[in-house]
């Protein structure tokens, strides 16, 4: 391991670190809807600006589903907390994402069979409520 790559890592891992902050906190104040309105007012088309209010929307729901999973595995006797070592409970985590994954594919169906159902991308353009 040569000193140019810690240094890479290093600089990896605060950027990493000085985002995360900053993204949660525009994920948790931000209007979905308003948000999209705004994209489409500034020239983004309207089927990526709604793309970017259900991606908005979506993220409480899988939060939610995390947390959901992880009672429920913890429940099974999975051990979660801090009172196991750390591979363990990485591993633990890991059996987790697979249920998560699997439950957002289905959300994700249901949501591109209602656009379609409502006749999303149909016209070209479109009106916002929040407007």
């Amino acid at each position: 391991m040569t000193a140019e790559t810690l240094f890479y890592l290093l600089a990896v891992t605060l950027k990493y670190f000085s985002m995360f902050p900053i993204a949660l906190i525009f994920v948790f104040t931000t209007h979905p809807t308003e948000f999209a309105a705004s994209l489409n007012r500034i020239g983004l088309p309207y089927k990526i600006a709604y793309a970017v209010s259900l991606t908005i929307r979506y993220l409480s729901d899988v939060q939610k589903d995390f947390i959901h999973i992880m009672h429920a595995t913890q429940a099974r006797g999975v051990e979660l907390s801090g009172n196991a070592p750390l591979l363990k409970r990485v591993k633990n985590v890991s059996k987790i994402l697979g249920p998560l994954v699997f439950s957002s594919l289905d959300r994700a169906d249901e949501i591109s069979n209602a656009m379609v159902l409502r006749g999303f991308g149909r016209h070209v353009s479109r009106t916002w409520y929040s407007q």
